[in-house]
């Protein structure tokens, strides 16, 4: 499972009231949780300040894990 997924799962936050958080459509959420697209630096960062830590800009990296 995706951390995103992981995170927003335990937090009880559904994909567009993150996407909403983080100033992104929902359609982003969901490619990046399938790892089927990787969060532009700023995206990744602001997703790893809204979740205080718990995703990290490299969790993010579905090009690093592809490797």
């Amino acid at each position: 499972m995706h951390p995103l997924t992981r995170y927003r799962r335990d937090n009880g936050i559904s994909q567009r009231d993150f996407a909403q958080m983080v100033g992104v459509d929902q359609s982003v959420v969901s490619r990046i949780e399938a790892r089927s697209v990787s969060p532009s630096l700023n995206l990744a960062i602001r997703i790893q300040v809204m979740t205080s830590g718990k995703v990290t800009a490299s969790d993010l990296d579905c090009a690093a894990r592809a490797a």
